[in-house]
């Protein structure tokens, strides 16, 4: 909801989301800006081979699992649809989420796979990405269901048309 109003509100031709744990830091937004002149969507990718990334290889390891899962499901082909660092030119940020219906941590995926679905022009960027201890999302066996309860939604929506 808080995503939702914030894209409404925005008056800038660029909206950039990035995580407040602090696992990426501001100084990565000049570049994800820069790429917006050329794209609709923008991703941070910490599996990028010039990405530098502190991560614990669980997070690592289940990160790469769900990315693929959601990539054969979808076909959205992104290495990192969870990166807490994403951008989007206005009108693209509007018409998705106008479209939007997932709540809580899995929004980006959704609004990822409606950026492919509605052809927008989507790219990757490598970034600089730090565990924060203690304010980074823990990896537990609640979010992993909620994860898939809501990939299940989004395949189900997909699959009778509800886009």
């Amino acid at each position: 909801y808080a995503i939702r109003k914030g894209v409404m509100a925005a008056r800038g031709s660029k909206i950039i989301f990035i995580d407040a744990d602090g696992s990426i830091g501001p100084g990565e937004i000049p570049r994800m800006s820069k790429m917006l002149e050329k794209f609709d969507v923008v991703v941070g990718d910490r599996a990028h081979y010039e990405s530098d990334v502190n991560q614990p290889i669980l997070r690592k390891t289940t990160g790469k699992m769900f990315n693929s899962y959601v990539n054969a499901l979808f076909g959205i082909n992104i290495k990192d649809n969870l990166c807490g660092f994403k951008g989007f030119r206005k009108e693209a940020a509007l018409r998705i989420i106008s479209m939007t219906r997932t709540r809580g941590l899995f929004w980006d995926t959704e609004m990822l796979f409606l950026a492919k679905k509605l052809g927008f022009r989507v790219a990757e960027i490598p970034v600089s990405w730090r565990e924060m201890k203690g304010r980074s999302t823990k990896i537990s066996l609640k979010i992993i269901f909620v994860f898939a309860v809501s990939v299940a939604k989004l395949f189900a929506r997909n699959l009778t048309g509800d886009y």
